[in-house]
């Protein structure tokens, strides 16, 4: 008999494990240690389970955080570790899940949810792909050497001040304590591989970090590629350290994922002549409280527009969506998956689907939008 959803107890959580790692690790590995955020005890709450038959069934991770856009403080929701096993299948779990980790998160004061996977239940719930990033490519031979005085290390615990410290600075980022940290550092995770915490050091001092997955285990010459998927600090220096960061995996080239509000690496990096790819978001997102949300960045909101702010008005539909109204003008987003694609924009077809907003209210929109998306970083879940 199915039973939840609901959270998981402390005495199922080895049978959580095997269901994940049976599920996501059949060839070996630990879904327990790689993903602390979801499978720490502290989070049992937030893991929701359905069970039959005296055993855990299907399983959505939530880990819940704060993050910071340009300065707006938001609550976000990262759904993780999705799965069901195969011999229970098809009764409508996930869906039952994902729709129990929305309302929980919306209990817990989150506006946005953020979800690592793009399967069609996700799409069928209202989630879309959006969102504007790029990435890079450079060979050594498009490289500055490493300058003296200026070394690669590993990041330990010891230096988890220091790297809180970068981080911070940070336009767009999550709230990531201290013992986020350390967890995270012990994992040796990043996102979807294996991965090392790489400090660019002037003498004792970190003035640079990038977390970098380590390059494909059994690969040779230029298949040897490590690739940088979170980084702060002096992005000049960055920039320089990245043909250390090359040469300490041994390989001849490296890839960076582009933060967002990064503006000094990506400059160089195309003065350099590395090859720049666009991509959206690794995964599927929406805004699941509308009018939290737009409490959130009232500030940012109005510091565009001015005393224009006080006319714009977000009003929900009936039945999902919202409408802006300014003035005589109005213009209805029919799901908030729509709202998602104008509010963090990109160029996947999800985006392109918004319906064009008439003229005024749209050059005001054009001002605000698209918002710099968060990107998961460390806090891959």
């Amino acid at each position: 008999m199915m039973n939840g959803p609901r959270a998981c107890t402390r005495s199922e959580l080895a049978q959580l494990v095997r269901l994940s790692d049976q599920v996501f690790r059949p060839a070996g590995g630990s879904m327990e240690a790689e993903y602390p955020l979801v499978f720490g005890e502290e989070n049992l709450p937030h893991c929701r389970v359905v069970t039959e038959d005296g055993r855990v069934v299907s399983h959505v991770g939530v880990s819940i955080r704060d993050a910071s856009i340009l300065g707006c403080s938001l609550r976000v929701a990262s759904i993780g570790a999705v799965c069901t096993h195969p011999d229970y299948r098809g009764r409508g779990y996930a869906s039952a899940l994902m729709e129990d980790a929305r309302t929980l998160a919306l209990g817990e004061g989150a506006v946005l949810m953020l979800i690592s996977g793009g399967r069609g239940l996700y799409h069928r719930l209202g989630y879309v792909t959006v969102g504007a990033f790029s990435g890079f490519s450079a060979g050594l031979d498009q490289l500055p050497e490493l300058p003296a005085g200026l070394h690669v290390a590993p990041c330990g615990p010891e230096h988890i001040p220091a790297l809180i410290g970068l981080y911070q600075q940070r336009p767009v980022r999550f709230i990531r304590p201290a013992e986020d940290w350390a967890k995270l550092l012990t994992a040796q995770m990043l996102m979807n591989r294996p991965a090392d915490c790489l400090g660019l050091f002037e003498g004792a001092e970190l003035v640079a970090y990038a977390g970098t997955q380590r390059p494909a285990p059994g690969s040779s010459g230029p298949e040897v590629v490590p690739r940088i998927r979170e980084y702060a600090g002096a992005e000049t220096v960055l920039f320089a350290g990245l043909s250390g960061i090359a040469a300490w995996h041994g390989a001849s080239r490296v890839e960076v994922a582009i933060m967002p509000g990064s503006q000094d690496l990506p400059r160089l990096l195309r003065q350099a002549g590395a090859t720049e790819e666009a991509t959206s978001f690794p995964g599927t997102l929406a805004i699941i409280e509308p009018d939290g949300f737009f409490v959130c960045i009232h500030e940012y909101v109005r510091e565009r527009l001015g005393t224009v702010a006080d006319e714009l008005l977000l009003e929900p539909r009936e039945t999902t969506g919202v409408s802006f109204q300014l003035g005589s003008e109005r213009y209805e987003l029919e799901t908030l998956g729509q709202l998602t694609a104008l509010v963090f924009g990109g160029t996947t077809a999800e985006a392109r689907q918004v319906p064009p907003p008439p003229p005024r209210l749209g050059a005001v929109l054009r001002q605000l939008f698209p918002l710099p998306l968060l990107w998961y970083g460390y806090n891959y879940v």
